[in-house]
């Protein structure tokens, strides 16, 4: 098991849920505004119809996300926000102008379904969807406030360092504008009190751009790792890990000294 600190663990977990996390709200969204479009032509709301299920599959749902959704710039976002603010509030006597699109609706056709369907999808959908991601629930649990919480586990030597090393992983994060927006959010949230600590890190975050896809960079970085000489020293063998049930912490622990080695497996290449 190759060792990984307390903020890796936590970034990974989060990049395994973004998606799921993802699909439910595009699910939630749909079943509030799609309209249905029949065989023939006929149309009628989603919600209306009783196997939703069958049609809403996680294929289906991750499909939708990746061809037609993006990430909106914050000021963008926040013009949302207001619209769906002012379409909940409904003794707001001022009106607030829905945010401008290039098309009032896009059709997506079923095709896991036997029968000809198409779905009529309003396109503030493709925005909206991805929002939950950015805005978080009651709590402000957001991937911004997440990252900046494991910042603040780290030794404060390195968190400069890091904050200017960022890689996104994970298909979700293959949606247009997601890396810029992240940015914005993070330098943001750097307003918050519970993080007013690491405002010096504000201006210093860059994302890298990894030779290979976000989807299955981390195999391809686990493998590279999994080759180096080094990896006795400085990972865990699944034996001792189900004996101890604990990690060291990597940052502190690495072993640079032969003499404690000398007994480790060695590692040789053919």
């Amino acid at each position: 098991m190759a060792g990984c600190s307390a903020w890796q663990r936590d970034s990974l977990c989060v990049s395994s849920q973004c998606n799921i996390f993802l699909c439910r709200n595009m699910k939630s969204l749909l079943h509030r505004d799609a309209l249905l479009v029949e065989e023939h032509g006929q149309t009628c709301a989603l919600a209306e119809q009783p196997d939703t299920e069958t049609m809403l599959t996680r294929e289906v749902l991750e499909d939708l996300v990746a061809r037609t959704c993006f990430v909106s710039p914050s000021q963008r976002a926040e013009q949302w926000d207001r619209w769906s603010s002012a379409q909940l509030n409904t003794t707001d006597d001022d009106e607030v102008a829905e945010p401008k699109v290039a098309e009032e609706h896009f059709v997506y056709p079923l095709n896991n379904l036997q029968v000809n369907k198409r779905l009529q999808v309003p396109s503030r959908l493709r925005e909206l969807a991805v929002e939950c991601l950015f805005r978080g629930d009651n709590d402000r649990i957001t991937l911004a406030s997440l990252l900046l919480k494991s910042f603040i586990t780290c030794p404060v030597d390195i968190r400069r360092t890091l904050a200017a090393n960022i890689i996104l992983i994970g298909g979700t994060v293959n949606i247009p504008g997601f890396a810029s927006r992240l940015l914005e959010e993070l330098d943001s949230f750097l307003e918050w009190d519970e993080f007013s600590n690491l405002r010096a890190l504000k201006g210093t975050f860059r994302i890298h751009q990894p030779p290979a896809e976000p989807n299955y960079v981390a195999w391809l970085g686990g493998a590279i790792f999994g080759a180096l000489e080094c990896l006795p020293g400085r990972s865990l063998e699944r034996s001792v890990y189900l004996e101890k049930k604990t990690l060291p912490d990597w940052t502190s622990v690495i072993d640079t000294n032969p003499c404690e080695s000398a007994q480790r497996p060695e590692v040789t290449r053919q």
